[in-house]
């Protein structure tokens, strides 16, 4: 629960630096509910299309997943699916900036999910470089 309030608290804090016209294409390390994913991202003006690989369990084959959904102004919300999954993955967040040093450095986003109908489970990604 701590983390989720901090969560929302970054993002509250950083909601004023980020730009809304900002292209988020790109990979993204995205951790939620204690696994990490690669997070490949497309964007076409709203739209965004993509796919997660979980990589937090080496022992598995790579679990592949396709997401879609859209950006509006600096909230971001997308779908999981892939055929593991009985009811696909709803996310929805906001695209932040994380200040280090008082310059406006880090781009990423933030929010909250939910699984097989249960909601409140927190995510965030940060941008690979």
């Amino acid at each position: 629960m701590i983390k989720v309030i901090t969560s929302f608290a970054i993002i509250i804090f950083a909601f004023n630096f980020c730009s809304s016209a900002q292209d988020i294409s790109g990979d993204y390390l995205l951790t939620a509910n204690g696994h990490t994913f690669l997070m490949v991202l497309n964007q076409d003006g709203s739209e965004i299309t993509g796919r997660l690989e979980n990589i937090s369990n080496k022992t598995s084959p790579a679990q592949s997943s396709l997401i879609k959904g859209k950006i509006e102004g600096r909230k971001i919300s997308f779908t999981r699916e892939n055929s593991m999954l009985v009811i696909p993955q709803e996310y929805s967040g906001f695209l932040f900036q994380v200040s280090s040093d008082n310059e406006l450095d880090q781009k990423g986003m933030a929010g909250v999910f939910s699984d097989m109908s249960r909601p409140a489970f927190s995510w965030f990604a940060t941008p690979l470089d």
